[in-house]
Formats: structure tokens, sequence, C-alpha cells
């Protein structure tokens, strides 16, 4: 009997909280696609950086834990608070709460248990489609196959269990202590304003202000140069310590606003003010941790994208040439190298050229308080005859200097921007001669470890000592991984400054290698931050629209009134409308102001490595089309399931 029942009201909780069993079925989804692609053994063979992406989605997914934990525990809270007249009406019928507790326990172990199982049939096609998109970032044929994994679908399981249990476990109790007078009073209970004092919250609203404007302004001071991250972590905590205050205390502001005569007597907004007014109070806690999501969201799909274009221009910038070798050493043939490429290659062109140390340090100065200057501990010097040759390689055209001029080459955009600021007059000193600026040539050259070079006159450099000899290969056959490995044993151990020996493997770069490596990165990277924006936005979504629904049943006699009073259907579905828009909007605005600031002050050290400076901002407005599709989507989900519970 107890089963029966417990099965009936399952299928009525889907049916009544669909976007729920849709969001935990998502959940499962994307925690099982990401648990497969940690034991698949395609894409772990496609770079050995991926097998540290194992790691990152183990550590990943104990965040998603406590998000769905969250999630879970909150929409179980709804779901009691909503039936406790049900409930009480239970145990008036002779129900104890040790049954009543079963009961409730076994419901919702149905209702996540087929979640949990359409969650894993959607996941096995999910990881097919990441797997495609993987093997086509690494430009790998692949046939799709149906494949499930084992291993994935234990931890998707274990991960689920430690999720659910918890959740349960606390509800039972909760069970053993209510007694039939609360549970059948419980709905009545009126909603409690966290603050009630208005001088505490004037206070608490203006705190909350200095609080974001002053972790926006340490954060953007850690940003400058080399990122202090612990300047970043403090004006994290900040930023989300003042992110609640605001929502604690705005409650009142709202309040006086909608409550100005102009606006409140204005047709249905009497209505509508004493509505949002009366929740907004209450709810300041939830819409803070909504706000802290939603902007966690909207900087990591941000990120995933900013980090797509990062690598594509590292991979052409560190790779320009199939090999390329770099030694310390100014004797220094590069033989062994020589004879292992041409033994397994076919060398389309090759060169040597060698970089030159100089005690003048103009360009570095102008460049002190930039990203450019995270690098370079000098200047480095380039014979233009070697530049020369250098363009003619990665298919350039090639370029002349008078005696007394020289160019600065740079592989990243924006240097010249940041190197002049406005002022063009930079002189460049050397063997006692003034030469000056011609241009700036954005190029991508390998250039060792620099950020840019200083390109004069081949006479001029004569006299100075060589920093590093440098040999690069075109070959016919693309490179491969594993040839770093085999260059890497011909590398001379070089002296450190605590006089110990060691091995400086940066100095073989090999194009098949570095792009193994790099779309490695971007994978982890922008696969995780996809994944996290994912479970952060419908974690999010799915507590308004279940708040909205759950409030539905309550405002049913509200809008039954209306009807009576001859507002007519269609102007109650406008009110509707408008009261949720409200809603889900205030959770929203704030932060789309701080992600778009915090976002604005990362592009200024991404800026650097994108092929344009207006790139950032476009990849932040493309994630602001995404997060808004899936907010509308959970909108109108939610504004339909509204409207038909208040019929």
């Amino acid at each position: 009997m107890l089963l029966k029942l417990a099965f009936r009201n399952a299928k009525r909780s889907i049916k009544d909280y669909l976007i729920y069993s849709i969001t935990i079925t998502i959940a499962v989804s994307l925690i099982f696609a990401f648990n497969s692609i940690v034991f698949s053994d395609d894409i772990s063979e496609l770079s050995s950086i991926l097998d540290n992406f194992k790691y990152v989605i183990i550590f990943i997914s104990v965040v998603i834990i406590f998000i769905i934990g969250w999630l879970i525990n909150y929409t179980i809270s709804f779901l009691f608070h909503r039936r406790s007249k049900e409930f009480g009406t239970y145990m008036l019928l002779g129900i104890d709460n040790k049954h009543l507790a079963r009961l409730f326990l076994l419901e919702n172990i149905i209702i996540e248990l087929i979640a949990f199982i359409l969650g894993i049939i959607f996941g096995v096609y999910l990881y097919q489609i990441m797997t495609t998109i993987i093997m086509n970032i690494f430009e790998t044929p692949y046939q799709i196959t149906i494949h499930i994994s084992l291993k994935a679908i234990l931890l998707t399981l274990g991960y689920f269990c430690i999720i659910s249990v918890y959740s349960l476990i606390r509800h039972r109790r909760k069970f053993k202590k209510m007694s039939i007078k609360k549970l059948i009073y419980a709905d009545k209970e009126n909603e409690i304003a966290f603050i009630k004092n208005k001088q505490i919250n004037f206070f608490v609203f203006i705190l909350s202000l200095c609080l974001m404007t002053y972790s926006i302004i340490l954060f953007k001071q850690a940003m400058v140069g080399e990122p202090n991250f612990g300047e970043i972590f403090l004006s994290t905590i900040l930023l989300i310590i003042g992110i609640y205050c605001f929502y604690l205390s705005i409650s009142n502001f709202l309040t006086k606003l909608l409550k100005n005569k102009k606006i409140a007597y204005t047709k249905t907004n009497v209505f509508l003010i004493r509505t949002l007014s009366a929740k907004i109070n209450s709810i300041g806690i939830t819409f803070g941790t909504l706000a802290v999501l939603f902007t966690l969201t909207l900087i990591s799909l941000n990120l995933s994208s900013t980090f797509k274009g990062i690598f594509e221009t590292v991979s052409e910038v560190q790779a320009p040439t199939d090999f390329v070798i770099v030694s310390r050493f100014e004797d220094e043939t590069f033989e062994d190298y020589r004879e292992y490429i041409n033994g397994n290659y076919t060398i389309i062109d090759e060169y040597q050229y060698a970089l030159f140390y100089t005690t003048n340090s103009e360009v570095k100065d102008r460049l002190s308080n930039t990203t450019y200057n995270v690098v370079n501990e000098r200047d480095y010097l380039l014979k233009l005859s070697n530049y020369n040759r250098l363009l003619e390689i990665v298919g350039e055209d090639k370029v002349s200097l008078n005696s007394n001029e020289f160019i600065i080459s740079c592989p990243y955009n924006g240097l010249e921007k940041a190197l002049f600021n406005d002022d063009r007059d930079i002189n460049f000193r050397i063997n006692g001669k003034t030469l000056q600026y011609q241009s700036t040539k954005q190029v991508k050259i390998p250039m060792r470890f620099s950020y840019y070079i200083i390109v004069v006159p081949d006479d001029l450099v004569e006299q100075h000592q060589i920093e590093s000899k440098i040999y690069v290969v075109d070959t016919l056959e693309e490179t491969k991984e594993e040839d770093f490995e085999k260059l890497s044993k011909y590398i001379v151990p070089i002296q450190g400054e605590n006089g110990t020996e060691y091995i400086p493997l940066g100095n073989v770069s090999i194009k098949g290698q570095v792009e193994a490596q790099d779309r490695g990165l971007f994978t982890i990277i922008s696969f995780t931050c996809y994944y996290l924006a994912l479970i952060f936005i419908c974690t999010a979504l799915t507590i308004i629209s279940i708040q909205q629904l759950s409030d539905s049943t309550k405002y049913r006699f509200r809008y039954k009134i209306l009807d009576n009073m001859g507002l007519g259907r269609d102007k109650i579905n406008v009110l509707v409308f408008k009261q949720l828009f409200y809603f889900y909007i205030i959770p929203t605005l704030l932060p789309i102001i701080l992600s778009f600031i915090i976002v604005f002050e990362i592009n200024k050290v991404f800026q650097l490595y994108l092929k344009s400076d207006y790139l950032g901002y476009l990849y932040y407005l493309e994630m602001i089309g995404v997060f808004f599709i899936i907010y509308i989507i959970y909108f109108i989900a939610t504004l339909m399931g509204f409207i038909k519970n208040i019929k």
C-alpha cells in the first residue's frame, strides 16, 4: 500500500515539477558524459596532457556535487512545505511519522531513480557528441559508436548517491519532529524578512556597494602585470559577500520604488507590487545565491571562448615552423637534431640564426606596466638579414631599414598601442648610436621565449654577445607529438642558479607536439568552463522556476478573485508574465553588470593573445546570447506551468 501510494505521489510530483526532473536529468547526463571522457582511451591517446583531464573533472565534480545537492535539498524542502497539509491529513488518518517519512523517502527515490536512468541514456549520446567535438579539435577521424563505460556509470552513481542520501536523511529527521498541527498550518506561515530594521537595512545596502566596488578595484590591481592570485582570491570573497548583502538589503529600495504613486496606481500594478514586495523581503539569501551562480556562469562561458582564441594564437607563436630548437651554447651546430629530422622527415627549408644581448632596455622600460613585461628580462637584438630570411620562411614580405632605424617585431596583438600610448617618440641606443623607431611588425616568427625582438642593421650587433642560437626547420610531412620525447634526449643540460643541472625542455618546440598540448589544454579548460556554466545556470533557473511554480498554488485564489472582478484571462496572463519577469530579472541584472566589469579586466590581460582588440568583447556578447537562450527556455516553461496552475 505504501509503495503504491509512493508511486502515485511520485508520478504527480514529476508532473508538477517537470523542470526540476529535467534539470536533474541534464545534470546526470553531463556528469556521466564527462566521467565517460575521463575513462575513454580514445580521448587519452590524443595528447599526453589529457591524462590530467580526469583529475580536473574529478575536482570539478566535487563542486558539482555541492551545487546539485543544494538544488535537491532546496527542491525537497519546497515539496515538503507545499504538501504539508497532505502529510498532516495522512497523520490524522493514522499514519505515524516513521511511515510518513518512509513514504516521502520512497517518492523521492523513485523520482531521482527515473532521472538517473534517463540521465544515463541521454549521457551516452552526449558523450558521443562531446567526443566527436574533441576529435574535430584534434583533427582526428572518428566513427560514432555506442559505448557505455561501467566505470563511468558507477562513478556517476556514487556521486548521485552522495547527493541524494544526505538530503533525504536530513528531511527524514525533520519528519520525525513534525506534529499534525505544524503540518496542517505550515503553508499558512508568513515569510519573514531577513533584515527588519530600516536603518540596518540601509547600512547593509551601503556596505554591499562598498564591498563590491572595493573588490572590483582590488581585482583590477591584481590583474596589472603578473596576476596576484592572493588578491584575486580576496576580491572574489569580498564580491560574493557584497552580492549577498546587496540582495538582503535591496528589498526596501525596490519596494519604495514600486510603491511610487505614478507606478503603483496604474492598471494592475497594485496587485503586482503587493505580490513582489511580500516575496522580495524574504528571499534575499536565495537571490544572492542565484546572483553568484549567474555571475560564475557568465564568466565561465566567456573564459571558455576566450581560451579558444588564446590557444589559436599561442600555437602559431610557439611553433611557426615544424621544428624550433634553441641552444644557449655559441658552438652549437645542431647536427644531432638535423640527423634525426632528416632521417624521419623530408626537409623543405632550414635556417640557423642568433639572438644577441644588449645592455639597453628602452623598450622593456616602456612596457614595464603591461603584460609584455612578464617574460622579457631585457631587449634582445636580431640582425636584419636574419629577420628577412625568417620572414621568407613564414611567407611574409621582406623589410628594409636605414642605418639609423630599428623595427620592433612581435607576434602578439596590441604591442604598438601599449608601447607608445599616444607618445610615438622612442629611440634605441646601441654602440653609442641612437636609432629611430621605424615601425612595429606583427608577425609570427621563432623568437625563443621573447615577447618581442629589436631588429637592427647587421653591422650594429657584431660586437654583442650571443644570447642564444636557434635552428628552424620546415618539413613536408606533419610532425608528431612523440618526436618531442625523441629529440629532447639531445638537449645539453645547463646549470641553474642554485648550482644544479637541469634539462631545459622548452628549448625544443615541435609543431605537432605544441598543437597537441595546446589543443589538450583548450579541451580541458573550455569543456570544464562549459560544464560548470551549464550546471550553474540550470541549477539557478530551476530554483527560480520551482519557487514560482510552488507559489502558483497560493496565488490561484488571488487570481480567481481578479477573474471574478472581470479582469479577463488575457490580462491575468499578462500580469503573470510581469510577475515572473520581475522575479527572473532581479537576480540577473547585477551579475550581468559585474561579469562585464570582470571580463573587461580579464580581457586586458588576454587581449595580448587575441587576434583583435575587440574579440574578447565579441566572445562576451556571444556568451550573453547563449545565457539568455537557456534563460528564455526556462522562463517560458515556468510561465506555461504557472498559468496552468492558476486556472
